[in-house]
C-alpha cells in the first residue's frame, strides 16, 4: 500500500521526526517498487538525513546504470508517489541515483 498526500499532514506542520518517518516510508517503497521490477536490484548509496534525501545504486541485469535516463521508470514512480518527492535527475547536475523529499522551504 502506497502512502498518499491525503492521508499525510502537510509538511510545515511536521516534526522532525515525523518528516524522518515520512521519508523513510517512501523510500522503503522506492526500493520495493524497483526490486520488484524483472532484471533490478538497489544497493543503498549515501543517506542524507538532513536533507531527506538518499542515493541509490540501481542495477539492471547486475549492471549499474550511469545514465538518469536508464532511472526514469523509477523517477516517474517516485514523484507520483507523493507531492513533496523530488528526483535528482531533474536538477541541473542531473544526478539520477538521487531521491529525495521536499525541503521545508521548497514545497512547489
Amino acid at each position: 500500500m502506497s502512502t498518499t498526500a491525503a492521508s499525510l499532514p502537510d509538511f510545515s506542520s511536521m516534526s522532525l521526526r515525523m518528516r524522518q518517518e515520512l521519508f523513510s516510508k517512501l523510500a522503503a517503497q522506492l526500493i520495493l517498487f524497483i526490486t520488484s521490477q524483472s532484471g533490478y536490484s538497489v544497493i543503498l548509496g549515501e543517506i542524507l538525513p538532513g536533507r531527506f534525501a538518499i542515493s541509490l545504486n540501481i542495477f539492471l541485469h547486475d549492471q549499474l546504470i550511469k545514465k538518469p535516463d536508464g532511472l526514469k521508470f523509477a523517477s516517474d514512480w517516485w514523484k507520483a508517489l507523493h507531492p513533496l518527492c523530488r528526483w535528482g535527475g531533474d536538477l541541473p547536475h542531473r544526478d539520477g541515483n538521487l531521491f529525495s523529499i521536499a525541503y521545508e522551504n521548497d514545497q512547489a
